[in-house]
């Protein structure tokens, strides 16, 4: 009988939303069917993002001990530890490999030799599901000959009998970011953005992963100290899921201007809680998000129009009711997990 393995570093947690994604899957699928593992669980591999030679070493090895005949389940992030697993493939044709993409990484991170080692890892999987349209649209205009791939959107973990039927807005103007502290994710536009806030009693909570140490990360603090907002913003680090959904719950704006997504699984678990969504005008979130109806789009890497937008939800209550009503009634468009499992799983057990 085949095996399937799902590619989990971070198992049984997780880091990121393509984590999250796999690992949720993992989980759908070993309560439904025998023969589901994971694997990658190390504290080696969870070590390894910016050691180059240690992620070849870890692919080969899992290559040569994962079953004969085996499905391998992989994200997009994994293109350096599975490159030449896939070229030794071609000739021994040990396992079958499956890649979910969330979004290219040479979009994000360009050079000529990490496209074309992520190009050469597309060519040779067996199999593609992306997330989103706009993922999609990328892997296409490569040109690599690909097959039919199939998007399957992230579900919604979010239970709508919980959430009150209208957003009770909180007197404090609080502003929600959830995710890694990084450049991609444009932190930095919206702590510049908070200089031009009218109220100064405002609020700005930032949860998600962040490194003390990392250059961008002084940056936002340097940045936070000359415009004196040190007693606005907080980082919180990662919180637990009931934590998350308080902050859901009990903020009154959600910012998102991020530089480039795939797909944008927070703005839908905020938007399904009812929050104004203010985010940056990229392709993945004009999926998501009709600009005035549904949230609003500014322009990436905007600080004023991103101040001006939050300025203008902060004054216009029948605004923030509008957006509210109108992403909740649009989340509930979404898929939830088990129907982005059970699509999935038709595609990978081919």
């Amino acid at each position: 009988m085949t095996k399937f393995f799902f590619y989990l570093p971070f198992f049984p947690s997780w880091e990121t939303g393509g984590h999250k994604y796999q690992l949720i899957l993992f989980q759908y699928f070993s309560k439904a069917y025998d023969n589901i593992f994971p694997f990658g669980f190390s504290k080696l591999e969870r070590k390894s993002t910016q050691n180059y030679p240690l992620r070849i070493l870890i692919g080969l090895y899992h290559f040569l001990t994962i079953p004969k005949n085996s499905v391998l389940v992989l994200t997009e992030t994994t293109f350096l530890e599975f490159t030449i697993p896939l070229f030794l493939n071609r000739f021994f044709k040990k396992h079958s490999f499956v890649v979910i993409v969330h979004h290219l990484v040479q979009k994000t991170r360009y050079n000529f030799f990490r496209k074309k080692l992520e190009d050469n890892f597309y060519q040779n999987v067996h199999k593609i599901i992306t997330v989103s349209e706009t993922t999609h649209k990328n892997l296409r205009e490569l040109n690599l000959g690909l097959w039919e791939i199939p998007v399957v959107p992230p579900g919604l973990d979010v239970n709508f009998r919980r959430i009150p039927t209208e957003k009770q807005f909180p007197k404090k103007f609080r502003i929600l970011f959830v995710g890694t502290v990084e450049e991609r994710k444009g932190l930095i536009f919206l702590v510049r953005a908070s200089k031009f806030i009218k109220n100064k009693d405002f609020e700005l909570n930032i949860v998600g992963n962040f490194q003390e140490s990392s250059a961008y990360f002084k940056l936002l603090q340097q940045e936070i100290k000359s415009n004196k907002l040190e007693k606005n913003i907080q980082f919180l680090g990662k919180v637990e899921e009931s934590l998350l959904e308080d902050f859901y719950l009990n903020s009154s704006i959600f910012a998102f201007p991020s530089l480039w997504e795939g797909y944008g699984m927070v703005v839908a678990e905020a938007m399904a809680y009812g929050l104004p969504v203010v985010a940056t005008k990229i392709p993945a979130f004009e999926e998501l998000i009709e600009n005035g109806n549904t949230g609003i789009l500014v322009e990436p890497q905007n600080s004023q129009q991103l101040g001006e937008a939050l300025n203008e939800l902060f004054d216009n209550h029948s605004l923030q009711k509008k957006l509210s009503e109108n992403a909740q009634a649009k989340a509930k468009t979404f898929l939830n997990w088990e129907q982005t499992a059970q699509k999935v799983w038709e595609f990978v057990k081919e």
